[in-house]
């Protein structure tokens, strides 16, 4: 993760709560930008100069300079090392999610074990729309010829678990490039997929029962930045 180039995602996740909790104060609202569902995403993109808007107690301070101030009520936020692996493991599975929905819709939902394999992968908006999917394509004997490839992903935030003893939420920011075409049964060709760009995609990820699962993926409506194309698909 290249812990030692950079500030450790625990000490990321927390300077994005406290710039949270000032925005909260100056404009009296819990959605923090970029819009999304629910009031509890942490954007972990803060500049770190926001810690300064609440400071730590002086007390905290004295005792240990170079500690990271935890806010009251943020004691669900894992240690550094856990929260590395929490990272890479929801990323393997978002990656992994990709792949089973290339599989699935290039067999035209047709068959059955690679179907279930991809909704097992999903959960509440992003199952929603793949049940659509599903219903739209499984009987008419269309299917796609190629697929999409995750181009570079970065964890940008956390959401509180939803149960004590669950894992937090995991946000990313990902470019998806697709490269698609939609055919009927005979092979004739009934529209392209292919975007003029890749997608610049706001993903949610939540852990049940031991398994990640891919809640949301959201447009972001402006092109992938740079540094997310050239980190490369894994």
């Amino acid at each position: 993760m290249g812990a030692a180039a950079r500030p450790s995602l625990r000490a990321v996740a927390l300077t994005a709560v406290v710039l949270w909790l000032a925005l909260i104060g100056c404009t009296g609202s819990t959605d923090p930008p970029p819009p999304e569902p629910g009031p509890t995403t942490l954007p972990a993109t803060a500049p770190q100069a926001a810690t300064e808007t609440q400071p730590a107690p002086s007390d905290t301070a004295e005792a240990s300079p170079d500690a990271t101030y935890v806010p009251p009520g943020m004691d669900w936020l894992p240690p550094d090392e856990e929260l590395d692996r929490l990272v890479a493991q929801a990323e393997h599975a978002y990656r992994a999610h990709w792949a089973s929905y290339d599989a699935a819709i290039r067999a035209g939902f047709g068959d059955p074990e690679l179907t279930e394999a991809l909704l097992a992968s999903a959960g509440e908006a992003t199952l929603e729309a793949l049940y659509l999917q599903v219903a739209a394509i499984g009987d008419t004997g269309r299917f796609v010829e190629g697929g999409s490839t995750v181009l570079g992903m970065a964890h940008v935030g956390l959401d509180p678990p939803a149960a004590d003893g669950e894992s937090p939420g995991m946000l990313f920011d990902t470019c998806v490039d697709t490269r698609a075409t939609l055919k009927e049964r005979d092979g004739t060709t009934v529209r392209e997929l292919s975007g003029p760009e890749p997608s610049f995609l706001r993903v949610r990820l939540v852990q049940r029962s031991g398994t990640w699962l891919v809640t949301s993926q959201t447009q972001h409506g402006t092109p992938c930045p740079e540094l997310l194309l050239a980190s490369g698909g894994a």
